[in-house]
């Protein structure tokens, strides 16, 4: 989320722990979502180019993420 204290060691965390129950995983395309964006303020800021802000109170998060699921589904 975005209004973690550490974003970026988050995302190293979640990538070990799927690293460890299943190595292919890591080999997977992967969609960085840096959701709780609105509440984040200046901490928010994305710590990967690749991130992609999420908010419920804006619509345009909300299609760019809605395009990425309806991607997946093809």
């Amino acid at each position: 989320a975005a209004d973690s204290e550490n974003p970026a060691q988050d995302y190293e965390t979640v990538r070990r722990e799927l690293g460890q129950y299943n190595p292919i995983l890591l080999q997977k395309p992967e969609y960085i979502l840096l959701t709780r964006w609105d509440i984040a303020g200046e901490k928010g800021r994305p710590f990967r180019k690749d991130a992609i802000p999420v908010s419920i109170y804006d619509d345009t998060s909300l299609n760019a993420l809605k395009n990425i699921l309806n991607s997946l589904k093809k």
